[in-house]
């Protein structure tokens, strides 16, 4: 639908679909959207990929995490779109869980929009998912120039999440 293109409505589907998942079990839910003015068209594919990866990362925090909270923060950067989804669970193992179907899933359709994943996680510390995805408005070649200075917003934001938890 032309008329539901714009940020915002991706934005409002992501904060009703949390909602929704995690009000049952009391779980707390921040979430951090761009508003005003940042609104800008998102092609039908990206919004599409980028709600599927948000939704399995939500599944894979209600079912396997234990979390009491979920911290989300999106954003736009230029011409990029990030999503990072922290977790205050029990975390995993990175070197020993398999990347299952979930995570390579989601790093397949961010890999497929031109974007990138990663996982940041250990046992006892939770787990951050940060992605990023071309939005197509602004220049795109600082990306190009610095393609893993983004990886350090997944750092910053696991930061965030510890001091707001102390």
């Amino acid at each position: 639908d032309p008329e539901q293109d714009r940020l915002d409505d991706l934005t409002h589907r992501m904060r009703r679909f949390a909602s929704d998942l995690f009000s049952y079990n009391g779980v707390q839910v921040r979430f951090q959207a761009p508003g005003g003015e940042e609104n800008p068209h998102v092609d039908a594919d990206i919004r599409r990929q980028v709600f599927l990866i948000f939704k399995e990362s939500l599944h894979n925090a209600a079912r396997h995490s234990g979390c009491s909270e979920v911290e989300i923060r999106l954003r736009l950067d230029g011409a990029w779109l990030e999503l990072a989804i922290a977790d205050n669970g029990k975390g995993f193992d990175l070197a020993r869980v398999r990347f299952g179907h979930g995570l390579a899933s989601m790093a397949q359709r961010a890999k497929q929009l031109g974007g990138a994943l990663a996982v940041d996680t250990a046992p006892g510390r939770g787990a951050v998912l940060a992605f990023r995805v071309p939005v197509g408005r602004g220049p795109g070649a600082s990306w190009k120039r610095h393609p893993h200075k983004w990886v350090g917003y997944v750092w910053r934001f696991r930061r965030m999440v510890r001091d707001r938890a102390n």
